[in-house]
């Protein structure tokens, strides 16, 4: 999520950073902390003592892993229209109104540049996806809401991964994302509610203003690759 590069950002090129620092005294850890500064996300400090612990703690690991061809790719996708809504509200673009959150005609632009944004970093991971196919997976945000213990066991598969513990358990509430990858992620106080996106809120929450942007402003066939097609808004 933040080591390597943000994930919201274009993949970083790793074969850079790796023979950038095959000659330095510390390779393993100015190759790890290069690549991560090369697209920091928004809470990567260079500075930060607790990152700086933890990356020099799992750099020789990470380091061995891309130099023999196993370091893996999991590439999360939401449907543009379910994906606009979620940027909307976490960016703070919405208002409270009678019938819940709907987005403000105000941020159309800036939604515009962020669909743009959406297709170029999907561009750029789904090129790298089939350069690294046989390590790497391309998840569905719907898949795992609708068969959530199929999705993750052909991920068990694809990976090789080991489960801790041999059922899943479902969370009680949502989960708010870590602020570095060595922090546990913290509880919300809302519940989780799985038919949110089966029932369609987020439609509502995008003003026929907004729907348009989006469908201007995604380049389809992009979203397509990833297994989406242009929804109309009425649709229920």
């Amino acid at each position: 999520m933040h080591v390597l590069g943000d994930k919201h950002s274009p993949p970083v090129d790793l074969n850079v950073h790796l023979d950038g620092a095959a000659h330095s005294a510390e390779r393993d850890w100015q190759f790890v902390r290069a690549a991560t500064l090369a697209a920091p996300a928004e809470s990567t400090r260079p500075d930060d003592p607790e990152q700086i612990i933890y990356l020099r703690d799992i750099a020789d690991a990470v380091a061995e892993s891309v130099r023999a061809h196993r370091l893996g790719y999991l590439i999360s996708s939401k449907h543009p229209h379910t994906w606009a809504a979620s940027l909307a509200r976490y960016s703070g673009w919405m208002t409270r109104g009678p019938f819940g959150p709907r987005m403000r005609r105000n941020f159309l632009g800036r939604l515009a540049n962020a669909c743009h944004l959406y297709n170029q970093r999907y561009r750029a991971w789904l090129d790298h996806h089939g350069r690294f196919e046989q390590r790497s997976a391309i998840v569905r945000y719907e898949d795992l809401l609708q068969d959530v213990s199929s999705t993750l066991t052909a991920l068990e598969r694809k990976f090789k991964l080991v489960r801790l513990e041999p059922q899943l358990r479902a969370l009680p509430r949502k989960v708010q994302p870590a602020d570095w990858d060595q922090d546990s992620p913290d509880f919300d106080t809302d519940p989780f509610d799985p038919t949110v996106y089966s029932r369609g809120d987020y439609r509502r929450q995008l003003s026929s203003q907004a729907w348009k942007v989006i469908d201007d402003s995604i380049d389809w066939s992009i979203a397509g690759d990833l297994g989406y097609a242009r929804e109309p808004r009425g649709r229920s």
